[in-house]
Order: structure tokens, then sequence, then C-alpha cells
């Protein structure tokens, strides 16, 4: 009776053990795939920030000469 009763909770734990790590490990891959998207959303806006600095740059030295 005890060895079964042993037996059922050492592979309840496991299981539970295995549930945690895996719903830990999607979560950690959602916030690597939402930093990811952040970061390249961020890369295109300082892209696009340069192109228009060198844009009004450019502007500038037209309208002086």
């Amino acid at each position: 009776m005890i060895p079964s009763v042993i037996l059922f909770l050492a592979v309840s734990a496991g299981i539970m053990l295995v549930l945690f790590n895996y719903i830990k490990n999607k979560q950690m891959d959602r916030e690597a795939d939402r930093h990811g998207r952040l970061h390249e959303k961020q890369e295109e806006l300082m892209e696009s920030l340069r192109a228009k600095k060198k844009e009004n740059t450019q502007d500038r030295t037209q309208h002086t000469d």
C-alpha cells in the first residue's frame, strides 16, 4: 500500500515538474520573440530617423548654396 502511494506521489511530482518547465519555457520563448520584434521595430525607427536627418541635412546644404 505505502509503496504504491509513494510511487503515485513521485510520478505526480514528476508530471508537475515537466508541466511547469514546459509552461515556463513557453513563456520565455514568447518574451524572446516579443523582444526580437521590439528590437526590429526600434532598428527600423532608427534607420528612418537617420534617413530623415540625412535628408534634412542635405536640404539645408542645398538652401545655403
